[in-house]
C-alpha cells in the first residue's frame, strides 16, 4: 500500500485568527491556514514523519502564530496536530496528538470601501490591511528558525497578550532583550527607533503608577494604565520587533 500524500492538521481557534486564508510553502512543504484549521502537505509523503521533521513544522506553526500575534492582538489556541497518512485505494490512517495552546478573546475591526461615480473600488482598506500583514509575515517567518531572539521577543508579546495584569512588564521585556542583543549604548541607534519611543516605553512600563507596570512597590497609590497607553506601548512594542526582524 502506497503513501500517496501526507498531512498534518492544527485545530486553532478563534476560527478568524488569521483574517483571510494565509499560504506559504517551503522546500519541504505547503501550509495553508484558513477556518480554524492549519493544514501541511508534505512535498514528498512520509509515513511515518521523520520526527525532527514532525518538531520543526510544529516549531514552525507556533512560530507563525506569535507573528500573526503581532498584527491581530489576540490570545489564541493552537492545538497539537493529527497526521492523515493517504494510501493508495482511497485509504486513510490518522494519528492523533495532545492538545496544546492558548486562549482566547474577540476584537472588532471597522473597514471601508471607497468608490467613485462609477462604482470603481478606490480603496478597500480591509484588502490593504491583509495585503501588508501578509506580506510582513511573509518576511517575518523564514527568520524564526535562525534567531533566537526573534523567538524570545515574540514569545514576550505573547504573554503580554495572554497576561494583561502584568502586560507592560512583558512588552517592556522586548527593549530589555533587544538591549542585550544589541548593547546598552547601540540598541535604540542600531533599530531606528526614536528617542521618543524608546523613552516612552520605559516611562509607562517603569515611572508611571500603573497596576500593570513593573515597579509597582514604588508608588504608594496605584491606577490601571488607559486604553490609550496601553495601545500606544503595544505599538512602541510593535515597532521594535518590526525594526528587529527587518534586520535580520
Amino acid at each position: 500500500m502506497t503513501t500517496e500524500k501526507t498531512e498534518m492538521q492544527f485545530p486553532y481557534s478563534p476560527p478568524d485568527f488569521f483574517e483571510a486564508e494565509y499560504s506559504r510553502q517551503t522546500d519541504e512543504y505547503i501550509l495553508l491556514a484558513d477556518s480554524g484549521v492549519v493544514r501541511i502537505t508534505l512535498c514528498v509523503p512520509s509515513d511515518p514523519i521523520d520526527a525532527e521533521l514532525q518538531n520543526r513544522i510544529t516549531k514552525e506553526v507556533e512560530g507563525l502564530f506569535r507573528v500573526r500575534q503581532l498584527l491581530a492582538h489576540r490570545p489564541f489556541k493552537l492545538n497539537a496536530a493529527s497526521v492523515y497518512q493517504h494510501h493508495s485505494g482511497g485509504t486513510r490512517s490518522i494519528s492523533v496528538s495532545a492538545e496544546g495552546g492558548e486562549f482566547l478573546s474577540l476584537v472588532g475591526q471597522c473597514d471601508f470601501v471607497v468608490r467613485d461615480a462609477s462604482g470603481a473600488v478606490k480603496q478597500d482598506t480591509k484588502a490593504e490591511r491583509i495585503k501588508a500583514q501578509t506580506e510582513f509575515m511573509d518576511a517575518v517567518m523564514p527568520k524564526l528558525a535562525t534567531s533566537a531572539t526573534l523567538n524570545a521577543i515574540l514569545e514576550s508579546y505573547n504573554a503580554a497578550v495572554a497576561d494583561p495584569p502584568n502586560e507592560l512588564v512583558h512588552l517592556y521585556e522586548i527593549r530589555d532583550a533587544l538591549t542585550d542583543h544589541y548593547g546598552k549604548d547601540d540598541a535604540r541607534r542600531r533599530l531606528g527607533i526614536s528617542a521618543r519611543d524608546w523613552k516612552r516605553l520605559g516611562a509607562l512600563a517603569n515611572d508611571a503608577p500603573l497596576k500593570e507596570g513593573r515597579h509597582r512597590g514604588k508608588h504608594s497609590k496605584l491606577r490601571h494604565a488607559t486604553p490609550a497607553e496601553l495601545d500606544e506601548a503595544r505599538k512602541i512594542a510593535f515597532r521594535l520587533i518590526k525594526a528587529f526582524a527587518n534586520q535580520l
